[in-house]
């Protein structure tokens, strides 16, 4: 998915140890996406995949909020030092 983008995004997104674990979660929770929808086509019972998406969700959620909890702390590091180098000058 976002490997296509990889070349515009920032240093502080691709260093980042969560993106690769975000991504991989994202890909679970569409492959059981999928799997419900095929479910509903056969019109068969979707009650256990329907679950199997919430707790996976809910694993992308956590990843997701350590991924953007370090991305702002990098971030705003990189505007401090962005201000001392200007300051500097």
């Amino acid at each position: 998915m976002l490997d296509v983008h990889k070349m515009y995004m920032s240093d502080t997104v691709t260093r980042n140890p969560y993106l690769d674990k975000c991504k991989s979660q994202a890909l679970v929770v569409r492959f059981y996406q999928d799997k419900v929808q095929e479910l509903l086509q056969k019109r068969k019972c979707t009650h256990d995949v329907a679950i199997k998406i919430r707790v996976e969700k809910r694993k992308y959620e956590e990843l997701e909020k350590k991924f953007f909890t370090m991305h702002n702390a990098q971030v705003a590091q990189a505007h401090i030092m962005e201000k001392k180098e200007w300051r500097d000058t």
